[in-house]
């Protein structure tokens, strides 16, 4: 009896520790050259997209935005490497317009971080305790936040061509 009870934990162990491994959700990875050429098509500005992201960076969401103004906002998200969220967007609405929307209005940068030879700012990590950091060139404004660490924000900055 006592082999059996042993033998049954064992198996509810095993079950758990696969379900566990899961992680949960699937990731779904879609394919965003329709968005980025979407918006290629609308954008006042040069668009730029991430260039050279190893393969372990898996886009799973994208979508533009134009509103009644006529400017473009474009959302890429990836799920990185580590597992984590990193999100690219990418605008030329007004910059406060744009972190008052997407941070809060009147957000004020922490700091700076060096990506290649460009600064961004770093911004304090939201609620969520996402990490964020922008960088304005040219009327567009691209700000790349997420779970993921600083490091893994900096990658994808970089990739940006």
């Amino acid at each position: 009896m006592v082999l059996s009870l042993v033998l049954l934990l064992a198996i509810i162990a095993v079950v758990l520790s696969l379900q566990h491994r899961g992680g949960g959700k699937a990731i779904t990875v879609i394919d965003p050259s329709s968005a980025y050429a979407g918006a290629r098509n609308v954008a006042a500005y040069p668009v730029r997209t991430p260039q050279g992201l190893p393969a372990q960076w898996r886009p799973t969401s994208a979508r533009t935005q134009r509103p009644e103004t006529g400017r473009l906002t474009l959302r890429v998200g990836f799920v990185t490497p580590k597992g984590e969220y990193a999100q690219l967007v990418e605008s030329d609405l007004p910059r406060d317009r744009l972190l008052g929307t997407e941070l809060s209005p009147g957000a004020r940068p922490s700091g700076s971080v060096l990506v290649g030879a460009r600064a961004w700012q770093e911004f304090p990590p939201r609620r969520s305790g996402d990490r964020v950091i922008v960088r304005t060139d040219r009327g567009v404004t691209y700000l790349v936040s997420g779970s993921a660490d600083l490091d893994e924000l900096r990658i994808l900055a970089a990739s940006l061509r």
